[in-house]
């Protein structure tokens, strides 16, 4: 098969995926990242808002550094801010994302508050309205790895009763409640694997490994985890100058190291390649 390349506008196709990439043969890869300083896996550096999307798993809340909590960040239809999914999947985006630095909050009702307090004084905080709940986070790669650390501010408020009354139950004129701010921050790190991103188009013979992509040749996209990726799927966004194509890469092996996108073709359209993708499966 000959191999048509595309322009030079073109091959500026880049893959965003949960993380920075390696694309191609290893020894090339290596040898292309090792002169470029932007992908100097021993410095680190700010997560893009592309690289914070994706599933990613607690290593440390508090004192406790055997938690599995898992959250989700995706961004919205505008690509420029971020939706956290957790246990509770109200959190809002506060300030925009900048430098891998976002904010989120969120307005615990009373039930969610620490069960410490009285029911009555989380009652009335939660109508009084100021305390939230604050999520401050930074994604950083360092390390060869994905790191989104930050703190957590579980918000502080203080309850007082008269003497002589029932501290669950006291009569309205005997009980008192005041929000006091933010709260003693808890300290949170959570990671996500590190794949690294190779091509290959299909040939006449088989799949064959590139380095670039070529106009309409069938390519798709391995992505290679270490350690492995505890989920089927993994979302990947090639981008072109304001076009992008959302692909799926799905695990191939029983461990979850190799994933693989079903075959797409370079020049033409999503709605296309979607088609495309449903009558000729990957193999």
């Amino acid at each position: 098969m000959t191999l048509s390349r595309l322009s030079a506008v073109a091959r500026l196709i880049s893959i965003v995926a949960s993380f920075n990439f390696v694309v191609g043969g290893s020894a090339l890869a290596q040898e292309a990242q090792s002169k470029n300083k932007d992908t100097d896996d021993s410095k680190p550096r700010p997560l893009t808002i592309d690289e914070m999307v994706g599933e990613w798993t607690a290593s440390k809340i508090g004192d406790d550094q055997s938690s599995k909590t898992k959250i989700r960040l995706k961004t919205d239809e505008t690509g420029k801010r971020l939706i956290l999914e957790a246990k509770y999947k109200d959190w809002e985006q506060e300030g925009a994302v900048k430098d891998g630095k976002v904010v989120f909050t969120r307005k615990p009702t009373a039930d969610q508050m620490s069960d410490k307090a009285p029911k009555w004084a989380r009652e009335d905080i939660q109508n009084q309205g100021e305390l939230k709940w604050k999520l401050a986070l930074k994604g950083e790669r360092r390390s060869k790895e994905a790191h989104l650390d930050g703190e957590w501010f579980p918000g502080e408020f203080e309850w007082r009763t008269a003497k002589g009354a029932h501290p669950d139950l006291p009569l309205p004129m005997d009980k008192q409640v005041r929000y006091l701010g933010p709260g003693k921050p808890l300290a949170i790190e959570f990671k996500k694997p590190m794949p690294k991103f190779f091509l290959y188009a299909k040939c006449v013979g088989g799949l064959q490994p590139i380095d670039e992509f070529y106009l309409g040749v069938p390519t798709l996209v391995e992505a290679q985890f270490e350690p492995e990726y505890d989920s089927g799927e993994y979302p990947i966004t090639l981008k072109s100058g304001d076009q992008e194509l959302k692909l799926t890469a799905r695990k191939i092996d029983k461990k979850g190291i190799v994933f693989r996108t079903d075959l797409f073709v370079p020049g033409k359209t999503t709605a296309q390649n979607d088609s495309s993708s449903a009558s000729k499966p990957n193999k």
